[in-house]
């Protein structure tokens, strides 16, 4: 299982400058064809504000829910390379007053038998005057309320090979996927009534948008010289 664990670890890293420990991933769809929208806003090229990698946003059709619906195609570049990932597929969608960012992959290989179909990073998205903030599931807020048996969402765990449930008071996944096997409508229930809050959200990741489709490196804090 170890070869997709590292396939879903280059996805995330298409948002995360380094990504480590346990990625929160879904097998339904988070929400359905009906919350998609679209906002121009998300399109363009952006930098996260490590200046480690720039993405581009542009429009483009997805296949989810059995359907090509429109939507917008990702594409990572390392800085200062340059080097391009292979485009990953995203949507947004409208759940109450919260907008959110959905990424979804699947492998264009031979997949086993348990991962014969897609699978869902989920995203709060947050607008500023140029800049673009990720906001996403923090699996240690899950394990949290597992602990205090106040989450109702089915799971199971991926860590070097091994399935395992969850375990209530202890990391759920260290260095594997935690997968919410639900259906569509039980994940967009509890983004409905858990996504205005922070109780199983965090800050995953800040971007700066481009005005050209090139790396900006990062300005070196200088050290101040202290005088004999």
């Amino acid at each position: 299982m170890r070869w997709y664990v590292r396939i879903l670890v280059g996805v995330a890293a298409l948002f995360f400058a380094a990504q480590t420990g346990c990625i929160v991933v879904s097998l339904s769809p988070w929400f359905t064809k009906k919350d998609v929208v679209h906002d121009q806003r998300l399109e363009g090229h952006w930098q996260d504000t490590d200046g480690h990698a720039r993405f581009e946003v542009k429009r483009g059709k997805v296949h989810l829910w059995e359907d090509d619906v429109e939507g917008y195609l990702i594409t990572r570049y390392d800085c200062p390379e340059e080097k391009p990932s292979k485009p990953m597929a995203a949507v947004l969608g409208d759940i109450g007053e919260t907008r959110y960012l959905m990424v979804t992959t699947a492998p264009e290989f031979e997949p086993g038998p348990w991962f014969a179909a897609s699978l869902h990073l989920i995203f709060k998205v947050d607008f500023g005057d140029g800049t673009l903030t990720l906001v996403g599931i923090n699996p240690d807020r899950v394990d949290e309320q597992v602990a205090k048996h106040r989450f109702g969402l089915d799971f199971v765990c991926f860590d070097d090979g091994a399935v395992e449930p969850p375990k209530p008071g202890s990391d759920p996944c260290p260095e594997g996927l935690l997968l919410f096997t639900g259906s569509v409508s039980t994940l967009r229930s509890f983004l409905a009534y858990n996504g205005s809050g922070d109780t199983f959200f965090s800050k995953m990741g800040s971007y700066t948008r481009l005005k050209e489709p090139k790396c900006v490196p990062k300005e070196k804090k200088k050290e101040e010289k202290i005088n004999p």
